[in-house]
C-alpha cells in the first residue's frame, strides 16, 4: 500500500473536515491541513476554500454556549415542565431522562435538560417518551470542570444541544401529551422494550447463573445497565473489556454475521432459493432487517446508529458491484454522520468507532500480504491481527482519554471470538424464539455459559494480580499526531508523512520549553472542594485532592489523576491532607493507592465516617514509613530554597475543620502562598493572637470563603495582593459568602474563583513580582453568560 488512492469528493472531505475541528483545536486543525496541503499535489486552493467551508460549518451546527440567564436564576430551585424525549438505563436502576419543549418558571428554553433519576417509586407507571413532566428542581447549566490538559466534558453535552442538568429522586407525571408521529413511534418502541424486559428478566431467574452474567446479558441485547452495580461496571472496564458493553460496530458485525450465517443455512436446505434471489445478496437484506431489529431493540444509541449507517453503505456498494468497497463506503458514511450529526466528530465513542474500522481495514490488508491459504488459519489470523492492530491505533487516544492502559487487554483476543461467535448469536437466538419457552431457554443458557466463563477467568486473575490497569502519562496532541504519522509512515512509505512526524516531534519539544514557567502553583478546578498542584524547582506537590460525595463518582480517578498525569509521570514527591473533610479528602484515595509517591503528610485526624476512616486506615497502613503528622513550627523542605511552612495547629483539639492544617510557601525567601484548608473562626482568632508573620503575596481563602472563616484582622495580617477561593460552580452552599467578596472588592484585592475561572495558575521568575493564567471558564456577557469549555 504505497499509494493513498482517493477520489477527489474524499480529499475535499479531508480538507473540510480538517477545518470543522478548527474552534475547537485551531493549532492542530491548521497542522492537519498543511499536510493535506502538501500531501495532495493538484487542485490545493480548491481544497483550501473547503477548509474554510469546514470552519464555517461548525459555527452553523453546534450551538454557542450561551446561556440568557443571571447566574442567581440558578440558585434557588425553578418549575421545570418539558416532554420526555428519551430514557436511558443506568446502572442501579437509575435513568437518565433528556426533556424537550422545556420551560423554566413558565420561559420557554431552546435546548434540552438532562435529568438524572434516581428512582420513581410510588408511581402509577414508568416514565415513556411523550410523558409531560411538572416538577420543582435545582437545576444547573452544563459548566463541568477546566483544567489545563483536560479535555472539557462540557462541550460534549453542550454540542448534542443538552445545556441543562438536574437530579431527582422522583418525578410527577402529568397526563399523556399528544405528540408528533416520531413520539408516538418512540411511546410504543418502549413500551414494547418494558414488557421485553420484564419476559428476559423472568427468564434470567429461571437459569442459575452469576448477577453479573445477568447484567451483562441486559446490556448486550437491550442496551440497558439498570442491573449493573458501579463498583462491577468500573471493574470490567478496568480489565480492557469494557469497551465491548458500549454497543457499537463490533456487536452489528455480529448481528450482519448472524443473518449471513441464516442465510446460508436456510440456501442449504432451499439450494433453489439462489437461482431467485442470489446468495450474497439477500443475506445482505436480511442481515440489514435483523440489525433494524438490534438497532430498535437497544433505542438506536449513537454508537450503534453510526455502525449501521456506515454498513448500510457497504451493502448499497455492494449491491452495486462497485471495487473500493470499503473505503468509499467508510467515506460516505463519515460524510452523511457530519453532515447530519456535526457534533458527532467531537464524541469519544465515535473517535474509537472509525478508527478502529481502519484497524480491520489495515488488518485484511496485511491478511492479503501474507497469501495464507488455509480459511481456519486465515479467519485465526485475522481475529489475532485485527485485535492486535485496533488495540494499537487506538493506543494514544485510549491514554489520552482514560490515562491508564490494561494488563488484561489480550483477553480481547479470547473474548471477542467468544462474544462473537456464541454469546451475542445465541442471545440475539433467545430473543427471537422468545414465546418458545424451551428453544428460548437452550440459547439464554449457552449465553449464560459462555458469560459466567469469562467472569470465572477475569476473577482468578483478579486474585493473582495486584493491579489490573497501569497508570501511565497523557499524550498532548503533537505526540498524537507523530504516532498516527509514523502509523500512515509504516503503510505508505511516503517521505512527506516523516518530514511532518519530524516537525511535530520539534513542536512539541518547542511547546515543552514555551510551558515550562519555572516554580508555580496551581489552584485546580475540582468542583466543590480544593485541590492545589505545586511545581516547586521539578518537585511536585498535591495539597488535598477534592473529592465528591457520591461514593460513586471516583474524582481522584475521573479528574485529579488525568490532571497529574499531563505529560507527567504519575508520580508524586509529597501528598498533603489539610484535614479529613469529605471535598478534601477523596479525591486523594485513589492517588494514594495507585500514585508513587514519597511523604504523605497530615494533621493526624481520621475521618468521622466509618467508611472513609477504614479506606484512609487502610492506606496509611501500606505506607507507614511514608506517612508524617505534622503540627505549628514544621518545616517541609522542598529543595535548597523553597519550604512549606506549617503554621496550625499548634495543638489539635476536636474541631475537623479549626484543626486545618495552615501551610505557606516560602520560596527565596518571599512567603508567597498561604493554604488555609477548612479553618474557621476558632482557629482563625488562634493564628491572629499567636504573633506568627502571616504575610503571603497570594491568600487561598479559608473555607471556601464561607461566613464563618471571615476575619479581618486575619486578612491585615496576611495583606494578600490576590486572594483565590476554590468553589463550585453554582455549589448549594453558596460559597464564597458575599461578605467576603464585598470585604476584598472594597479594598481593590483581586479575588478570583475557581468556579469562574477554571485552573488559576500562579508562577513566578523573580523574587517580588508573580504572574498568573486561568482557563477562563464562565464569562458573563448581555444579561447571561457564556461556558468557555
Amino acid at each position: 500500500m504505497t499509494q493513498l488512492k482517493l477520489f477527489t469528493w474524499q480529499k475535499t472531505f479531508l480538507f473540510f473536515l480538517s477545518g470543522f475541528i478548527f474552534p475547537r483545536f485551531p493549532v492542530y486543525s491548521l497542522f492537519i491541513f498543511l499536510f493535506l496541503f502538501f500531501f495532495f499535489e493538484s487542485k490545493k486552493y480548491f481544497y483550501a476554500f473547503f477548509y474554510c467551508l469546514g470552519i464555517a460549518y461548525f459555527y452553523l451546527t453546534i450551538p454557542a454556549n450561551y446561556y440568557p440567564f443571571a447566574l442567581d436564576f440558578f440558585k434557588k430551585k425553578i418549575e421545570v415542565k418539558g416532554i420526555v424525549s428519551s430514557i436511558e438505563f443506568l446502572p442501579e436502576n437509575k435513568k437518565r431522562i433528556l426533556l424537550d419543549e422545556v420551560y423554566f418558571n413558565n420561559i420557554k428554553i431552546k435546548n434540552k435538560l438532562m435529568i438524572t433519576l434516581e428512582d420513581n417509586k410510588g408511581k402509577d407507571r414508568d416514565i415513556l417518551p411523550g410523558d409531560k413532566i411538572e416538577e420543582k428542581l435545582k437545576v444547573k447549566p452544563v459548566a463541568g470542570l477546566k483544567d489545563k490538559g483536560v479535555f472539557g466534558y462540557s462541550f460534549f453535552g453542550t454540542s448534542k444541544n443538552i445545556f441543562y442538568r438536574s437530579y431527582a429522586k422522583s418525578l410527577r407525571i402529568l397526563d399523556y401529551k399528544e405528540c408528533n408521529l416520531i413520539y408516538k413511534f418512540k411511546r410504543y418502541l418502549y413500551q414494547k422494550i418494558y414488557f421485553l424486559k420484564a419476559n428476559v428478566l423472568s427468564y434470567l431467574n429461571e437459569i442459575s447463573a452469576r448477577e453479573e452474567t445477568k447484567a451483562v446479558i441486559l446490556a448486550l441485547l437491550l442496551n440497558d445497565k439498570s442491573l449493573f452495580t458501579y463498583k462491577f461496571l468500573n471493574f470490567f472496564r478496568e480489565t480492557g473489556l469494557g469497551h465491548t458493553l458500549a454497543l457499537s460496530g463490533l456487536h452489528l458485525s455480529i448481528v450482519f454475521a448472524l443473518g449471513f450465517f441464516l442465510v446460508y443455512g436456510l440456501y442449504f436446505i432451499f439450494p433453489y432459493g439462489a437461482l431467485i434471489v442470489p446468495r450474497k445478496k439477500m443475506s445482505i437484506f436480511i442481515s440489514f432487517f435483523l440489525s433494524l431489529f438490534y438497532l430498535l431493540l437497544t433505542r438506536a444509541p449513537l454508537s450503534l446508529l453510526r455502525s449501521e449507517i456506515m454498513f448500510l453503505s457497504w451493502g448499497i456498494l455492494y449491491l452495486l458491484n462497485k471495487e473500493r468497497l470499503f473505503i468509499d463506503g467508510f467515506f460516505i458514511a463519515l460524510f452523511l454522520l457530519v453532515l447530519f450529526l456535526p457534533a458527532s466528530v467531537f464524541d469519544i465513542s465515535f473517535q474509537f468507532s472509525f478508527l478502529a474500522v481502519l484497524g480491520v481495514y489495515f488488518s485484511v490488508y496485511l491478511l492479503k500480504s501474507l497469501k495464507v491459504k488455509n480459511k481456519l488459519f486465515s479467519s485465526i489470523l485475522f481475529i489475532f491481527f485485527s485485535t492486535l492492530i485496533i488495540n494499537l491505533i487506538l493506543l494514544p487516544l485510549q491514554v489520552y482519554y482514560f490515562n491508564q492502559v490494561y494488563t488484561l487487554s489480550f483477553l480481547n483476543i479470547i473474548w471477542i471470538p467468544i462474544l462473537s461467535f456464541i454469546t451475542l448469536p445465541s442471545g440475539l437466538l433467545f430473543l427471537l424464539f422468545l414465546k418458545y419457552q424451551n428453544i428460548a431457554l437452550f440459547f439464554l443458557k449457552i449465553m449464560s455459559i459462555s458469560l459466567d466463563f469469562l467472569f470465572s477467568i477475569l476473577s482468578s486473575l483478579e486474585r493473582i494480580l495486584t493491579t489490573i490497569t497501569v497508570l501511565v502519562p497523557r499524550p498532548d496532541g503533537w505526540i498524537i499526531l507523530s504516532f498516527y504519522l509514523l502509523f500512515l509512515f509504516v503503510i505508505l512509505k511516503n517521505k512527506k508523512v516523516i518530514y511532518f512526524l519530524i516537525f511535530s516531534l520539534v513542536l512539541f519539544f518547542v511547546q515543552i520549553i514555551y510551558e515550562d514557567k519555572g516554580n508555580m502553583v496551581s489552584v485546580l478546578d475540582i468542583g466543590q472542594g480544593q485541590s492545589l498542584f505545586l511545581n516547586i524547582d521539578k518537585n511536585r506537590i498535591l495539597i488535598d485532592g477534592g473529592g465528591s460525595f457520591n461514593f460513586d463518582y471516583d474524582l481522584g480517578k475521573l479528574v485529579l489523576s488525568k490532571i497529574l498525569t499531563y505529560k507527567k509521570y504519575p508520580g508524586l514527591d509529597m501528598i498533603f491532607l489539610t484535614h479529613p473533610d469529605i471535598d478534601h479528602l477523596r479525591g486523594l484515595y485513589y492517588i494514594l493507592d495507585r500514585f508513587k509517591f514519597k511523604k504523605f503528610y497530615f494533621n493526624g485526624d481520621l475521618p468521622l465516617g466509618l467508611r472513609d476512616r477504614l479506606i484512609l486506615e487502610k492506606i496509611l497502613s501500606k505506607n507507614r514509613d511514608k506517612v508524617g503528622i505534622v503540627k505549628r513550627g514544621d518545616r517541609i523542605d522542598l529543595s535548597k530554597d523553597s519550604y512549606l511552612e506549617v503554621l496550625h495547629p499548634k495543638i489539635r483539639g476536636n474541631n475537623s475543620n479549626n484543626d486545618s492544617l495552615v501551610l505557606r510557601l516560602v520560596d527565596r525567601g518571599v512567603k508567597r502562598v498561604l493554604i488555609c484548608g477548612d479553618i474557621e473562626k476558632a482557629g482563625l482568632n488562634d493564628l491572629v493572637s499567636s504573633n506568627l508573620d502571616l504575610r503571603a503575596q497570594v491568600l487561598i481563602l479559608p473555607h471556601h470563603g464561607s461566613k464563618n472563616s471571615f476575619n479581618e484582622k486575619f486578612y491585615t495580617q496576611v495583606n494578600p495582593q490576590l486572594v483565590i477561593v476554590s468553589s463550585g460552580f453554582l455549589n448549594p452552599y453558596r460559597l464564597p459568602s458575599g461578605k467576603v467578596v464585598n470585604y476584598f472588592q472594597q479594598r481593590n484585592i483581586p479575588l478570583l474563583n475557581t468556579a469562574l475561572l477554571g485552573e488559576i495558575d500562579i508562577y513566578w521568575k523573580d523574587k517580588e513580582k508573580f504572574y498568573l493564567t486561568t482557563q477562563e471558564k464562565i464569562v458573563s456577557k448581555n444579561n447571561g453568560f457564556w461556558v468557555k469549555n
